[in-house]
């Protein structure tokens, strides 16, 4: 997790446009279960404008 946050700060400060979720749990199966759609859905969106 303290990877992404660093990843997160770095993009942040050189003003790279981003997008970043912190959701609490230890990504169980239930968490992954929990976030897969919407997780699916961000990355159909974000591919279709590449």
């Amino acid at each position: 997790m303290e990877q992404n946050r660093d990843l997160h700060k770095t993009l942040y400060e050189r003003g790279i446009e981003h997008t970043c979720h912190e959701y609490p749990d230890n990504h169980s199966w239930e968490y992954v279960d929990s976030h897969i759609v919407e997780t699916l859905k961000f990355m159909e969106e974000q591919l279709s404008h590449a």
